[in-house]
């Protein structure tokens, strides 16, 4: 698996003032994440965790990136 983009690092830790360090631990912290322009990957270990990732995570992720970057980035699940 390619390495994380730099500013994943960035993004956790804000996601970290939002969300208990166990709960990022176990649903956003093992993600893959992989770049390509303006889209992420996020590669998630299975379907469970996905829908999981997908209903509960995915808008603050979101979040965390865009205030992280600056922009706003197409995430998809995988």
């Amino acid at each position: 698996m390619p390495p994380s983009p730099p500013f994943w690092d960035g993004v956790l830790r804000r996601l970290r003032q939002d969300i208990p360090a166990f709960t990022l631990d176990a649903w956003v912290r093992c993600l893959g994440v992989e770049r390509a322009e303006d889209h992420l990957l996020l590669l998630c270990p299975t379907p469970f965790h996905r829908d999981r990732v997908r209903d509960r995570f995915l808008n603050r992720i979101g979040s965390a990136v865009e205030a992280e970057t600056g922009r706003r980035f197409t995430i998809e699940l995988g």
